[in-house]
């Protein structure tokens, strides 16, 4: 078989050209660190490497949606712990005004100091975190969740908790709003609780008591509490029934 001269200048040309395309590739897989720099270099390898990037890049943002979360519920954590902090002090308040040796303008002192974390309770509970949302408002992060009103506090925000995601198939809660925390607390007896009349212009003190049956030890009807100062500075009591009978303590 004969080759022209043109025909074996023009392979010689094509095998240059191709080695240099693969040199190149080579020099491109080594400048990046990557084996597949296109889809056609192998299909099925390019797949699994997309697969990859974006299981990556999955991890990625929950990793950080743990951040922001964990972030978020020390923050909550720091402020509840303030919270309890605030009234602890307030039952010291409580505690040193019901003492008798208290006069009148140590008592007023210490209404000035209980308004006063009063309202440092009501601060902390409209406390914001990093982005400038308020902490225990629901969903409703913008709105302010608790407003004064006079001589109360009302409470403006919903009962929405925040989910992030964590994983493929796990959430946490971010956030607790402030209904949960500040306002629905139960009572320490779920079967009764003492309240005080509208019209009780006078103060009660309550010890501890317990019930070891209620059919029996709760009258029907339920009872009255009637307070006498016999002028000796400390407060009787009697418990009576709805008929007006005393009851045994």
């Amino acid at each position: 078989m004969r080759v022209s001269t043109s025909e074996f200048n023009q392979s010689t040309t094509n095998t240059i050209l191709d080695q240099q395309s693969q040199l190149l590739k080579t020099q491109n897989q080594l400048g990046t660190g990557k084996r597949i720099q296109t889809p056609s270099d192998d299909p099925s390898g390019a797949t699994r490497a997309l697969n990859i990037d974006q299981a990556l890049k999955s991890t990625e943002q929950f990793q950080r949606n743990n951040e922001q979360a964990e972030l978020r519920l020390k923050q909550e954590d720091s402020t509840l712990d303030q919270v309890s902090n605030v009234t602890q002090r307030i039952r010291e308040l409580t505690v040193q005004a019901n003492n008798a040796t208290q006069t009148e303008n140590s008592r007023a002192s210490i209404a000035a100091e209980l308004r006063e974390r009063r309202e440092e309770l009501v601060d902390l509970a409209n406390s914001r975190d990093g982005r400038g949302e308020f902490l225990f408002a629901g969903f409703q992060s913008d709105t302010q969740p608790f407003v004064r009103d006079g001589g109360s506090v009302s409470y403006e925000g919903d009962q929405g908790e925040r989910d992030v995601q964590v994983g493929p198939s796990r959430t946490v809660k971010s956030s607790h709003n402030g209904f949960e925390a500040f306002v629905d607390i139960p009572t320490g007896e779920t079967d009764f609780r003492v309240e005080g009349s509208d019209s009780n212009e006078g103060s009660a003190r309550l010890a501890a008591k317990s019930v070891s049956d209620d059919a029996s030890s709760l009258p029907a009807g339920g009872y009255t509490i009637e307070f006498n100062d016999p002028g000796s500075g400390e407060l009787e009591y009697s418990v009576l029934d709805s008929a007006g009978n005393p009851v045994d303590d």
